[in-house]
C-alpha cells in the first residue's frame, strides 16, 4: 500500500535521491527553488531556499555538499552553512536552463537543458555530462551530440555502455553516442 512520506505540497517536486550516508531522501521542488529531505526516523522535512531553480544535484564525497544544476549554472552547495560556490555556467542555450540530471557509477553527472516555454517548437535542449574527477572543482563540459526533435519535459536520461539512452515525455527513446 502506497503512503504519502511527506505532505509538503511541493509546486514541482522532482529529482528524489536517498543518501546512505545521512539517512535522508532528498528532492528538489523546482518552481519554489528549493531543496526539501526527510530524515529517516523522524519523519523531520528540511528546506533549503535557494536564489534560482534547482533542477537536478548530486551527492558527492563530502556528505553536506551537494552538486546543483542551478538554473544558470552549476555549484557546490554546504548544506550546513549555505554557502553556494559556482563550479560553471550553464552550458545551454539563451533561454534554457539546467533540468534532469543522475551521476552515474563512474562519478559523472549527466544533465539536461530544457526551455521552460515548451510550448514553443524550438530544438534547444541539449545534453551534458561532467566528468568525475575526485576533489578537482575545474569540471570541463562535454557536450554530447544530440538533435532533440523537441524540447524536452519530464527528460529521463540513462548512461549505457553504447551511450545514453534519453526518455522524454513523449514516449520516445534516442540513443546518443558519447
Amino acid at each position: 500500500m502506497l503512503s504519502i512520506a511527506a505532505d509538503v505540497r511541493n509546486t514541482l517536486g522532482e529529482c528524489p535521491l536517498w543518501c546512505e550516508r545521512t539517512r535522508r531522501l532528498y528532492w528538489t521542488d523546482i518552481k519554489a527553488s528549493e531543496l526539501l529531505a526527510l530524515e529517516e526516523g523522524t519523519g523531520a522535512v528540511m528546506r533549503w531556499s535557494l536564489p534560482e531553480c534547482l533542477g537536478s544535484f548530486a551527492l558527492t564525497e563530502q556528505s553536506n555538499v551537494l552538486l546543483m544544476g542551478l538554473a544558470s549554472r552549476l555549484a557546490l552547495y554546504d548544506l550546513n552553512s549555505g554557502l553556494l560556490i559556482p563550479v560553471a555556467p550553464s552550458p545551454g542555450d539563451t533561454g534554457t536552463r539546467i533540468g534532469d540530471g543522475r551521476c552515474d557509477r563512474a562519478g559523472n553527472f549527466v544533465f539536461g537543458t530544457m526551455d521552460d516555454r515548451y510550448r514553443l517548437a524550438r530544438r534547444t535542449g541539449q545534453c551534458f555530462d561532467v566528468p568525475g574527477d575526485g576533489d578537482e572543482l575545474l569540471i570541463q563540459l562535454n557536450r554530447i551530440t544530440a538533435d532533440l526533435q523537441q524540447v524536452a519535459r519530464n527528460l529521463v536520461i540513462q548512461r549505457q555502455p553504447h551511450g545514453y539512452t534519453v526518455s522524454l515525455n513523449i514516449h520516445r527513446n534516442l540513443n546518443l553516442r558519447a
